[in-house]
């Protein structure tokens, strides 16, 4: 056989073999070929949860799923378990549910009907008898008590009795089986009463000084918050943001003879008629300095104005009038008194008291007269007719409070290195001495007693001014606790 016959024979051979093996291979998968049974539907069941109150936080067999109450858990295989409610001051409660093939589980738990549940408020106070009031709400019961069955959660207690501040016991906790105690001690009001940032709507506890109009209405210089009108209930603020009030860093403050506001600022002077305000500073009047310090009336429409460069005159026009050109004029106190003549307390430390009876200056030397020292800085004029003043230490000597009769000075048994911040005199002749040592009452010339936060309720020793009311009553302006109501100095009360 040739070649090429014996190459066309392994052709015929391969070609069979294919045929062969494509048929064959053919019949074997089509035999081996078949189709899987579906597979079984996957065993889920369906649990709603709630609770009464709503919230809870639901937990299953141990584990927190995230979900709050009221809530569904789907997905879930067929079975027994353990579903836990989870509430803040709640106790935790437990039950076991079965979940089944076609059924749609409801479960709800009800907190509120379980005893087991609900909390106690053991509360006491100091006074007892205190009305109890629960989120505003009046309960009924007065201190000493235990008030039961109470709902779970954060109460606000108020504490109310006459003549005592309200005490507050904020976001007290009633928790599940629980008596919890609360005593708190109410503030008595019945000789004093502060207001403070913490209990009133006064806006700041750092006051300058104070005075009281016709009325009875208290007006307050801050320190940056300007003036501050109180009529025993609310205060009301004028600043620089409301008002045309020049400064809101309020020096002095005074009432003047037709009622009008007179307000010192470090920015110059304005006067408020209870509707419209008039400003005064070195721009468009005859101030020659905006710093001012006292003022004074006399008569009927003259105020006299202490600056820190000389004593001002207007009555409708302007004069300043200095000592000296050799000496520092900066006035810190101006006192009219019964026959017009001004004194004032002079900086100037070669000074100290000097009088001015509208034409010429006459000084009183310390070396002279023997007043404690020359650092005068406030004055008052008595019923008596006497004017009393007070000077703060100075180069190692000490301060005091002193009254002139018009020929001699008195110094009164009050020395001292402390720091004096005002002197008022009530009309019943009582000197009330404001120091950063608390507050001092004199009657006549006799020291009464001497008020500090150790002896008293006075919030605070720094003590910046004071003022008795229509009614008799004391009002003293703190410089870090606000504001005091002292009743005590009226004299007709009677706790």
């Amino acid at each position: 056989m040739n070649k090429n016959n014996r190459t066309g024979l392994y052709k015929l051979i391969l070609g069979l073999t294919i045929v062969v093996s494509f048929g064959l291979t053919a019949f074997v998968c089509d035999k081996e070929v078949s189709v899987s049974p579906p597979p079984p539907p996957v065993e889920t069941g369906f649990m709603l949860i709630r609770s009464n109150p709503e919230g809870a936080t639901i937990f299953l067999n141990g584990r927190n799923t995230g979900r709050k109450t009221p809530d569904s858990l789907i997905y879930l295989d067929y079975g027994v378990y353990q579903v836990t409610l989870k509430k803040q001051y709640w106790r935790d409660t437990s039950i076991y549910v079965e979940v089944k093939e076609g059924v749609r589980v409801d479960t709800s738990i009800d907190y509120l009907g379980n005893p087991l549940m609900y909390g106690s408020l053991n509360i006491t106070s100091s006074p007892d008898s205190t009305q109890i009031l629960l989120n505003d709400s009046a309960t009924g019961f007065v201190t000493p008590v235990i008030i039961p069955h109470l709902i779970p959660g954060e109460y606000n207690v108020r504490l109310k009795k006459t003549g005592f501040r309200d005490g507050m016991l904020n976001g007290a906790k009633v928790i599940s089986n629980q008596t919890r105690s609360l005593y708190t001690v109410l503030v008595d009001t019945t000789v004093w009463v502060d207001f403070q940032v913490s209990n009133s709507s006064i806006p700041t506890n750092v006051l300058q000084c104070i005075t009281a109009d016709q009325q009875g209405i208290k007006w307050i210089g801050t320190y940056e918050y300007g003036v501050l009108r109180f009529d025993s209930r609310d205060f009301i603020e004028y600043d620089k943001n409301n008002s045309p009030l020049p400064g809101n860093q309020v020096n002095c403050i005074a009432v003047g003879p037709a009622n009008n506001i007179w307000v010192g600022t470090d920015k110059g002077l304005a006067v408020f008629d209870h509707s419209a305000w008039t400003v005064y500073t070195t721009s468009n009047s005859g101030l020659p300095n905006n710093s001012i310090k006292a003022l004074a009336f006399e008569g009927s429409n003259i105020v006299w104005i202490g600056t820190s460069v000389g004593l001002v005159k207007f009555d409708g026009n302007w004069q300043t009038f200095t000592y000296s050109s050799n000496y520092l004029n900066w006035v810190n106190t101006v006192t009219v008194d019964q026959s017009q003549t001004k004194w004032l307390g002079m900086a100037d430390t070669s000074l100290g008291i000097v009088s001015f009876n509208g034409s010429n200056f006459t000084n009183y030397p310390v070396q002279t007269y023997g007043y404690p020292s020359k650092n005068v800085v406030c004055s008052a004029l008595a019923p008596s007719g006497l004017i009393w003043f007070v000077c703060n230490p100075l180069n190692g000597v000490p301060g005091g409070i002193t009254y002139f009769d018009g020929v001699n000075f008195y110094n009164v048994g009050l020395t001292s290195f402390q720091i004096v911040n005002n002197l008022f005199i009530s009309s019943s002749d009582v000197k009330w001495v404001s120091t950063n040592d608390g507050l001092y009452e004199i009657v006549g010339s006799s020291l009464i007693k001497h008020y500090t936060n150790l002896n008293s309720p006075i919030p605070s020793n720094d003590i910046k001014g004071s003022v008795t009311d229509t009614e008799g009553y004391l009002w003293i302006a703190t410089g870090t606790a606000g504001l005091v109501k002292y009743k005590g100095a009226a004299n007709n009360f009677t706790p």
